[in-house]
């Protein structure tokens, strides 16, 4: 595991048992990835829960498509146990990387993955690997944050220096032009963004890290001193409905493709 995975295996880690407690916009982002996946007629033999994390969308896709058809796989080993923990069923389990992807030519009819892509280096690679472990008749539904995502956090760093400090994401065109290049077909992609209301930026920056995403290739969130931190909060824009609520948006893209 490289040390960019490794930082991002920590954080989620110690993250377990506060992720469901602060995932928001991420139960947002499974409801919509539930809701294009009903919208297929599907034969099912495996399904990859790609990411699950502490297993919230796993009671929705055991009950699709029964408990020996469900496969979770996370890069966490304590976000596996957490999900374990919290339900008896007897779970197929996998604790690995995505992107190096321990899984058999065309042995999973339906890859499911929500708020986890953003995470991957090379996505190229990656779309071409869940490809060939797709079935020819399978399906990849997903959902992940495009670049309109914490936009106001990220206008609030950029008043005080020019670090990066917020994670980078691809855009809608990026994404189905990634798609088409591993050779998936049939690419329907929607975005939408999700405001999420807080009273205090701190707030957000508290439900990030306890999350567990609060890292990124350029550094952590919000790292360097408290006179600099404290500015930054100052530039961070409220509601222009209310003073007294900070909004942060996520831009949602979600979808599905064939292989």
């Amino acid at each position: 595991m490289n040390t960019l995975k490794q930082h991002i295996e920590k954080k989620f880690s110690r993250a377990a048992d506060s992720y469901n407690g602060v995932a928001k916009v991420q139960k947002i982002a499974i409801d919509m990835t539930l809701e294009v996946l009903d919208q297929h007629d599907l034969t099912v033999r495996r399904v990859l829960d790609l990411g699950s994390g502490t297993g919230l969308a796993r009671p929705q896709l055991m009950r699709r498509f029964g408990s020996e058809a469900y496969y979770a796989l996370d890069l966490s080993h304590a976000m596996l146990r957490y999900s374990q923990q919290q339900d008896a069923s007897k779970v197929n389990a996998i604790c690995a990387d995505i992107e190096h992807l321990p899984i058999m030519n065309e042995a999973i009819s339906v890859m499911f993955s929500t708020s986890t892509l953003q995470w991957c280096k090379n996505l190229s690679t990656l779309l071409l690997d869940l490809k060939r472990a797709i079935t020819p008749d399978g399906l990849f539904v997903f959902s992940t944050f495009g670049p309109n995502t914490l936009i106001e956090l990220r206008h609030a760093f950029a008043q005080v220096d020019s670090g990066q400090h917020v994670q980078s994401f691809p855009s809608q065109q990026a994404l189905s032009s990634a798609l088409q290049e591993a050779g998936f077909r049939r690419i329907c992609l929607q975005s939408s963004d999700c405001v999420i209301q807080y009273s205090h930026p701190l707030q957000l920056l508290r439900d990030i890290k306890a999350a567990g995403a609060n890292y990124h290739s350029g550094g952590a969130v919000g790292c360097y001193g408290k006179a600099k931190f404290a500015r930054m909060l100052g530039y961070y824009p409220c509601s222009d409905d209310n003073p007294e609520i900070f909004p942060a948006t996520y831009e949602v893209i979600y979808g599905c493709a064939r292989p």
